[in-house]
């Protein structure tokens, strides 16, 4: 309850001083990407519920000639890169800490179809505990698209190497908290 006090206290008051940078920044995603402003995506919660993280879009919705998505790397825009160095895309998740599905610090979630490479130990300390806006792995890997890019198989180096790093940093964290 003490950390959900702690989450309403900060985000309330932060989320309304930042609305009107908030709603700039919306407008720019609407001219750069279209619609829909938000990029809305299930990721595991507490106790491995997925919830809807919100974000801002750093994507067109280009398609193919058979009406497919273009790859992410040819739909990522130089503003949505931008969005994302910056973490700017992830302001909505301020959405989803006032409604409860997150808070400001926790374990990071990652997308849904990444639970099968969690090792069972680490996956019952991690959910839990509901997910956050950010955590020691996140700040620690946040040039992590870099690590990918040198790697030969970068799937491969991210479930093998990167994730079980990652969850290790959350579980130190959660077991250590005060």
């Amino acid at each position: 309850m003490a950390k959900r006090f702690f989450d309403l206290v900060l985000t309330i008051p932060g989320f309304l001083l930042i609305l009107p940078f908030l709603l700039f920044l919306s407008l720019l995603v609407r001219l750069f990407h279209g619609s829909p402003v938000l990029f809305a995506q299930f990721r595991p919660g507490l106790n491995a519920t997925p919830f809807r993280m919100l974000k801002f879009r750093s994507m067109t919705n280009a398609r193919d000639a058979d009406g497919n998505l273009l790859p992410d790397n040819e739909r990522l825009t130089s503003f949505g890169r931008f969005l994302r160095s910056t973490s700017l895309d992830e302001f909505p998740s301020l959405l989803n800490v006032l409604k409860g599905d997150m808070s400001i610090v926790g374990p990071r979630p990652e997308v849904v179809s990444h639970l099968p490479h969690y090792d069972d130990d680490a996956k019952a300390i991690i959910f839990a505990h509901r997910p956050g806006m950010t955590d020691l792995a996140s700040l620690l890997y946040m040039q992590e698209e870099r690590l990918l890019e040198e790697s030969s198989d970068p799937l491969k180096t991210y479930f093998e190497i990167i994730l079980p790093e990652k969850n290790r940093l959350r579980v130190r964290h959660l077991v250590q908290q005060s």
